[in-house]
């Protein structure tokens, strides 16, 4: 991490979401963004903030400091932490299967995609093993996204040249 000036103030991240990138934090934090993110938060004034990082940052020595500064974090959690993974994917299954959790479900379309999203959250953790080492942990969550690509887009060209044609639009 660069050095910052003398006097230099965070400032207050209250209410803000902070979404930090891993492998940004890690091309200038010397090649390990587990260590690097500590780092860069204790610069910080996170208090009331929320941080999200993706799943390299998923880590408890990063939970840890997040919860410390009076911050809460939503972080990405895949095959990285394999049972864990699956402990949690099969305990929201079976909550979503039950009926006991409900899902959010968006659509939208983006560049000639059409993404479906569903959201379930739960509150309810007793049935996962190691949930006491996660500082501050409140909910688990799950988020399936699907994506189908849509019909192709056909667009006009104006030309003031004949044939043959030129060889961007080929």
């Amino acid at each position: 991490m660069k050095r910052l000036g003398v006097g230099w103030k965070a400032p207050c991240l209250a209410g803000k979401h902070l979404a930090i990138d891993g492998k940004t934090v890690r091309g200038s934090g010397g090649g390990n963004e587990i260590k690097a993110i500590p780092d860069l938060l204790a610069l910080l004034d996170i208090q009331g903030a929320t941080v999200t990082i993706e799943v390299m940052g998923t880590q408890k020595a990063i939970a840890a400091p997040i919860v410390e500064g009076g911050a809460d974090y939503v972080l990405a959690l895949k095959a990285n932490h394999p049972n864990w993974y699956e402990e949690v994917t099969l305990g929201m299954n079976t909550g979503y299967d039950a009926g006991q959790l409900s899902v959010l479900e968006t659509v939208a379309k983006d560049h000639g995609r059409l993404e479906t999203r569903c959201y379930t959250l739960s509150t309810r953790r007793d049935w996962l093993d190691g949930r006491a080492n996660w500082a501050g942990l409140n909910a688990l969550g799950m988020v399936e996204s699907r994506r189908e690509i849509g019909a192709k887009d056909r667009n006009g060209v104006v030309s003031s040249t004949v044939p043959p044609i030129p060889p961007c639009f080929v």
